[in-house]
C-alpha cells in the first residue's frame, strides 16, 4: 500500500475555478497559470471539494466511467500527484478509524 492510500486528499481553496459545460477552468493567480480539466480529471476535482481517500476516488470513477480498477487507481494516482506538484491539492494522513 503507498503513501497516498493512506491519505487524505482536498483541492486548494485559494484556486478560483469555472465550471464550463464539460470542463473545468482553474486559475493560480499567484503564478498567473491557468489548468483546463474535462472528464474524469473534472470529476476529480469535484470530488476533491470536500476530503476524500483515493481509493474512494477510484471507486468512485470506476463506477461512474466504467474503467477496470487497476487502470482507475494508476490514472488517478498519476493525477493526484500531477496537482500536488503544482500545489492544487492538498495531502494529510487518514486519521486513525477513518
Amino acid at each position: 500500500m503507498s503513501m497516498k492510500e493512506n491519505a487524505v486528499f482536498r483541492r486548494g481553496e485559494d484556486f478560483p475555478f469555472q465550471n464550463l459545460e464539460d470542463q473545468i477552468v482553474l486559475v493560480q493567480p499567484a503564478l498567473r497559470a491557468v489548468h483546463l480539466m474535462n472528464g474524469p480529471a473534472a470529476r476529480i476535482w469535484e470530488l476533491l471539494e470536500k476530503e476524500i481517500t483515493l481509493p474512494a476516488i477510484v471507486e468512485t470513477l470506476t463506477r461512474e466511467y466504467d474503467v477496470p480498477e487497476d487502470q482507475a487507481q494508476r490514472e488517478v494516482a498519476a493525477f493526484l500527484g500531477e496537482l500536488e506538484e503544482n500545489q492544487l491539492v492538498s495531502i494529510q494522513p487518514r486519521k486513525a478509524g477513518k
